[in-house]
């Protein structure tokens, strides 16, 4: 299956993210939910949802900047030692009943995930040759996502057992073997890491983001605004729906098995990745139309069957949209720019995902589920008109 030899570094980074999400596993599928529990409607969610995507947002530049002047390995482990408190806030959310411990797990995990995912996709371009960028980020999904819902399936049966929070708690010893194998990833030689905050904090890392996309050119400008659409629209799968299926029918294995479908289409990203690294401007055309397609299609489906299978199809329109974007940015910015491009990519999603579920869940609140997809398919067919119009500055 795997033709390409992936380097060992990036086997080592690719297993020590999968032990991570398989803790993460066990819980994060009835994360919606719980974090539902704690408020009245679905715009109180979604700003709840929205904490760890700000924070994000300022961590993710800092992140980047840090990484083009330090080790990458050093950024990725920083992130991850955020997750055993992360762990223990969620535990102390469930087990107190304050909302207080959520925003702090939020927040916490915004640092952390900056962190963690600058730093592992920095590695992986400095790391992967270009033509096979969008190849071993697929790869990579593959792995972490097949554990990833094997630790779901296996929630299914812990769920009787224990309560939601307590299963949080594996998210703490999860992480910390994460870090164990990352300390063994061998990483070339840069500035420490005193020295790389000096240098990053010195030059204004905020200006630097600012002057890094004044240089753009047009093509990266579009991604830019592919990227930002689709953290806003995301939210519609891996949040609401699991949400509007708990409140239909109060049963949290079916939420769980909406996880699961949520994160089957992760297991095609190598095969996605090999298309897309062919078809670049192909693959931003068919995952933008089946997006177009797929939000007209569940403004009408109301059984749990049909929402399954579009909440699979989005994952698939999403993932291959968001490796054709990684294999066309890669090949535009210099490799001396790899840590802030990086950065940057994740913030403009970011950017969206903050704004999506405050937005989405204020629409479903005043007016319904049906028309918030509808006014969703109709932005999906404004991105691709313009995807399509600009094409050309995606091939320069």
């Amino acid at each position: 299956m795997f033709r390409y030899k992936i380097p060992k570094g990036i086997k080592l980074l690719t297993w020590a993210t999968t032990i991570r999400w398989v803790g993460w596993g066990f819980f994060e599928a009835i994360l919606p939910v719980f974090i539902f529990s704690f408020t009245a409607s679905f715009a109180e969610t979604g700003v709840l949802k929205s904490v760890y995507y700000v924070v994000f947002l300022v961590a993710a530049p800092l992140a980047g900047m840090l990484t083009d002047k330090v080790s990458s390995k050093v950024i990725v482990l920083i992130g991850l030692a955020m997750y055993p408190f992360i762990s223990l806030s969620y535990f102390f959310a469930g087990a107190t009943g304050m909302a207080l411990f959520i925003v702090i797990a939020r927040a916490l995990n915004g640092f952390g995930y900056a962190f963690d995912a600058v730093g592992r996709a920095t590695y992986f371009r400095q790391n992967v040759p270009e033509d096979k960028i969008a190849t071993t980020f697929g790869y990579f999904d593959v792995i972490t996502t097949l554990f990833w819902i094997l630790a779901v399936l296996s929630s299914l049966y812990l769920i009787k057992i224990f309560e939601v929070h307590e299963l949080a708690l594996i998210i703490l010893p999860t992480s910390l073997v994460a870090m164990a194998i990352v300390f063994f990833i061998k990483d070339g030689g840069h500035e420490n890491l005193r020295d790389g905050f000096k240098h990053a904090l010195a030059g204004g890392f905020l200006k630097n983001v600012l002057l890094e996309v004044k240089g753009w050119g047009r093509g990266m400008r579009l991604i830019a605004l592919i990227n930002f659409f689709i953290g806003f629209v995301a939210v519609m799968s891996d949040f609401i729906i699991p949400i509007r299926v708990y409140q239909e029918s109060g049963s949290l294995p079916k939420v769980i098995l909406i996880g699961v479908i949520l994160a089957l289409p992760g297991l095609f990203d190598f095969r996605l990745g090999k298309f897309a690294d062919k078809h670049r401007i192909g693959s931003l055309f068919i995952g933008l139309s089946s997006l177009l397609i797929l939000f007209a299609s569940l403004a009408f489906t109301d059984g749990f069957i049909g929402q399954m299978i579009i909440a699979f199809l989005l994952g698939i329109s999403f993932n291959l949209i968001n490796l054709a974007s990684d294999g066309l940015t890669t090949k535009m910015v210099q490799p001396e720019h790899f840590g802030r491009m990086s950065s940057l990519n994740f913030d403009i999603d970011t950017v969206g995902t903050i704004l999506g579920p405050i937005a989405i869940g204020l629409m479903i609140d005043s007016f319904s589920f049906s028309s918030a997809s509808l006014v969703l398919a109709f932005f999906s067919l404004i991105i691709l008109i313009l995807m399509l119009a600009k094409k050309k500055d995606l091939i320069k």
